[in-house]
């Protein structure tokens, strides 16, 4: 079972960029919402900022990632079927990383940013600080559960069962 040809080691190339940027992006959420909730008031908005676009980036790099995991499959000259065990495995454990995201992850995210934001509308001061963190305890969850699901979805896709 050798997948020499050129149209299938790019489309494979770039799927592994795509999941190593968007995936990896999203694996780092702990270290700047960490740094936001340090920065207080002034510098947290900003970091917090950024790191949303950050998160909506790299959303758009999972979606590419599937994609490019559907044509890696299209293109392998039968040697990869979408029957196989493996792959449906995979396609499952990448639903399950999608709805954990948009679930769980983003609205979290969201939540943190706009409660950092003094322009935005935020609760009184003695509340602020509790809801940081409560946003912060889905985010880490969020996060905890979609890196876990990210490491099967790896293992499946290197060792392969069923192939």
């Amino acid at each position: 079972m050798e997948l020499t040809s050129d149209a299938y080691r790019v489309v494979k190339a770039l799927h592994l960029v795509t999941v190593i940027a968007g995936f990896g992006a999203l694996a780092l959420t702990p270290v700047w919402v960490g740094r936001a909730r340090a920065a207080g008031s002034a510098g947290g908005a900003a970091v917090a900022a950024a790191g949303l676009q950050v998160a909506r980036l790299a959303e758009w790099l999972l979606y590419a990632a599937g994609i490019l995991g559907v044509l890696a499959v299209l293109v392998s000259d039968d040697v990869w079927q979408f029957s196989q065990a493996w792959i449906s495995a995979a396609f499952v454990l990448y639903v399950a990383a999608i709805g954990v995201f948009h679930g769980m992850k983003l609205p979290a995210l969201r939540r943190i940013a706009a409660l950092l934001d003094p322009g935005s509308a935020r609760p009184a001061p003695a509340d602020l600080a509790r809801e940081v963190e409560a946003a912060e305890r889905k985010a880490a969850v969020a996060t905890a559960i979609f890196d876990v699901v990210m490491v099967v979805a790896v293992v499946v896709m290197v060792w392969k069962p069923g192939a």
